[in-house]
């Protein structure tokens, strides 16, 4: 990867991060999840094996997302199903997961791993690996 690569993928990373923070607190600087305590875990940066799409990232998405964001869901509009679909809600996944808003609190919460594997690979930029 070239150093102008790795400088670019910096910086998308690093504003990912801050908007997801900024989706993570409302005005007074509290939680803005339902009821709970959203927790702190966004990974400060990608691990040295970034999760993969395939093995990792897509049954997690299948299983807590695609419920709603598939065709006939409640948020059919926006598809959650296969990798070009996910890549490219890549940043408000980050932002509703990160900050407790998705799933919503009237479906199964998302577990924490599948959680961890999902912000992490967000994190790493959505490679589809």
């Amino acid at each position: 990867m070239s150093s102008g690569t790795a400088i670019a993928r910096a910086v998308a990373v690093a504003c990912v991060m801050l908007a997801a923070l900024a989706a993570c607190t409302s005005s007074d600087g509290s939680s803005s999840s339902s009821g709970s305590t959203c927790p702190e875990d966004l990974p400060a940066a990608c691990p040295a094996t970034p999760p993969s799409y395939a093995k990792d990232v897509a049954p997690v998405i299948q299983q807590s997302c695609t419920p709603c964001h598939a065709p006939g869901g409640r948020e059919s509009s926006r598809l959650l199903i296969g990798y070009a679909n996910a890549f490219a809600s890549r940043g408000p996944v980050l932002n509703q997961v990160h900050a407790c808003k998705m799933p919503p609190h009237d479906a199964p919460p998302l577990a924490a791993e599948g959680r961890k594997v999902l912000l992490e690979w967000l994190v790493c930029g959505a490679p589809n690996n």
